[in-house]
């Protein structure tokens, strides 16, 4: 061989150094402690010695170079690198470095199974190691159900506000309220019904009226006409009532014994609606206040007691005047 050959051998050795080899693993990750994207682990890498790489060493994933194209072929498309490859196998932090091993603290940001992949490890300073082939996994923290997405579900029920379910309860509390008290006016109409059927007779109401006041007649006669007593004076006044509510129970079928003087009137005159006139409503009107004012007065005497028994005979009168009229027509 010549000189000069054995001088660009010589240059070719020089410009071409053979590569230094490392060998890593990942002996933190086991079957109890799984990699999972985003956990920390230590790269173990041990190997040939070598020029110790300066601070911050970081990993190249090496895509494999595809052969090259024969003339004539098609060429293919080419796919854009993925940026995200190195994040496969990321170095966070340098535990310690010297020319013949290295630890370091890696984390993987990409989820996979990765197989018989090379990579470099790259100092400050430009310089590389290359790696043999490793294999590892990382599991996503995503679950199986996250990965599918979720199902349909039924639509959301919003809760109704408090002050909705408060006017329920309200609205609910107002019929029920109203239910009882018409099923109590209801019962209460019903005795008074029964009360005035037990004061029903077989003469006609204007007839029992005239009867009840002969036996009042005849009850308080005194011998040789002398004048009744105070006391026997406002019995009469009292029984006289009686016999005249009695007479409207009869006549209007009101319970006239069980009512105000302004109730009395409203019944009457919502009875005999058709038949009635302000003329016979002044007349029961000043009736029943006459037979108040005589309750509270503290004396009376006979000619109260018969102008009483007159107006009472007089509205009583007007009355039947009227039925009778009515039943004609």
């Amino acid at each position: 061989m010549s000189e000069e050959a054995k001088k660009d051998n010589q240059q070719e050795d020089v410009e071409t150094p053979a590569k230094v080899m490392w060998t890593c693993e990942v002996p933190t990750v086991t079957k109890d402690t799984p990699w999972t994207v985003g956990h920390k682990h230590t790269l173990s890498c041990r190997g040939e010695s070598t020029e110790q790489l300066k601070e911050p060493v970081k990993i190249i994933i090496e895509v494999p170079k595809k052969p090259e194209q024969e003339p004539g072929d098609k060429p293919e498309e080419k796919k854009p690198e993925d940026p995200n490859k190195d994040y496969a196998l990321f170095i966070l932090e340098t535990k310690n470095i010297d020319d013949d091993s290295g630890d370091f603290v890696v984390t993987s940001y990409k989820p996979g199974k990765y197989k018989d992949i090379a990579f470099k490890l790259v100092g400050a300073d430009k310089k590389e190691i290359a790696v043999n082939k490793m294999n590892w996994e990382v599991s996503s923290v995503l679950t199986q159900q996250n990965k599918n997405g979720f199902g349909p579900t039924a639509p959301l029920t919003l809760g109704m506000p408090w002050f909705y379910w408060l006017s329920i309860i309200a609205i609910v509390a107002t019929v029920l309220s109203l239910i009882a008290l018409k099923v109590f006016f209801f019962l209460k109409w019903q005795k008074q019904v029964k009360e005035m059927k037990s004061h029903a007779t077989a003469l006609g109401p204007v007839n029992q009226f005239y009867k009840d006041i002969r036996g009042l007649h005849s009850h308080y006669k005194t011998e040789s006409d002398q004048p009744l007593s105070l006391v026997l004076m406002k019995e009469y006044w009292v029984a006289l009532e009686e016999k005249f509510k009695l007479y409207l129970v009869r006549q209007f079928e009101v319970p006239a014994y069980a009512l105000s003087n302004n109730k009395i009137l409203s019944k009457v005159k919502k009875k005999w609606q058709k038949y009635w006139n302000p003329k016979l409503n002044g007349k029961l009107k000043r009736i029943l206040a006459e037979f108040k004012k005589g309750n509270s007065a503290n004396a009376l005497n006979m000619n109260d007691i018969s102008q009483m028994e007159k107006i009472c005979q007089e509205f009583i009168e007007q009355i039947k005047k009227q039925t009778e009229n009515r039943r004609v027509n």
